[in-house]
């Protein structure tokens, strides 16, 4: 008998097309970031999880109840989570998300994740493909590496809200017909992604610390492929790289920074 995988998926960014007359409309970007979690570790990396929590709150006095977002560090924008003192200065809430990520290969110690990054600008995909290639790609990488592991093994998303009925539909037509170009010949094939049992079950990402997670790593990712000289100085181009211990860098080999960070 195998096992089962649970992958929580959240994003960072839109996957509109952005409009050069409206700079506050679209992002120029698409991330998404899948943690996949054995589900016979699923209590214990909850335990671990909760320790960690539990440490910001007394380092930081981030309440255990409130929602952890990575674009709220950066910016608040007067968000209730950060009025208290100790979180006032950018500075501090930086050190907050360095400490999150620090710990991130020990509360997943049993995990892997599968990061994508979509460029918009430099893509060949046009934009009304952009949500489904994206999520096609991810669902596949998940399909792969429950494949590997022992036979029978079965897999279960698990995204934060939204998107709902595109990835409903995505994922059924997946699973009876995904033609995949063959690596051997000019030809395609038929790679359907029979691992993946049940349609995605959507979580509100503040009743899921896991999703909150998901949402950090895919915020540092951004972080990582646009740096910007007013926070080089914290360092918050590197935060991502903390995850290499359980990036599932064989997801693709055409990484140019080997971190198995999916391209579309």
């Amino acid at each position: 008998m195998g096992k089962v995988y649970l992958m929580y998926v959240d994003e960072s960014g839109d996957t509109g097309e952005p409009n050069p007359e409206q700079p506050q409309g679209a992002t120029s970007y698409y991330a998404l970031i899948g943690i996949i979690v054995p589900a016979d570790d699923w209590l214990a990396t909850l335990d671990r999880m909760n320790s960690l929590r539990k440490d910001l709150k007394k380092d930081y006095s981030f309440p255990l109840h409130q929602e952890l977002k990575g674009s709220y560090l950066f910016n608040p924008r007067g968000h209730r989570n950060f009025r208290n003192k100790k979180l006032q200065y950018r500075k501090t809430r930086i050190q907050l998300y360095r400490d999150f990520m620090k710990r991130m290969p020990d509360v997943f110690q049993t995990g892997k994740v599968i990061s994508l990054y979509l460029d918009k600008k430099n893509t060949r995909i046009i934009p009304e493909k952009w949500l489904s290639i994206c999520w096609r790609n991810l669902l596949e990488r998940f399909h792969t590496y429950i494949k590997h592991q022992e036979d029978n093994s079965w897999g279960i998303v698990i995204p934060d809200d939204g998107n709902e009925i595109v990835l409903r539909s995505l994922t059924r037509k997946l699973r009876r017909h995904n033609p995949t170009a063959s690596k051997y010949s000019d030809g395609w094939y038929n790679n359907p992604l029979v691992s993946i049992i049940e349609d995605p079950f959507h979580r509100a990402s503040h009743h899921s610390f896991f999703i909150q997670a998901a949402d950090m790593m895919a915020h540092a990712l951004y972080r990582q492929e646009n740096p910007k000289g007013s926070y080089k100085k914290f360092n918050a181009q590197n935060l991502f790289s903390f995850l290499k211990p359980i990036l599932l860098t064989e997801a693709t080999t055409k990484d140019p920074r080997n971190m198995g960070i999916i391209r579309p």
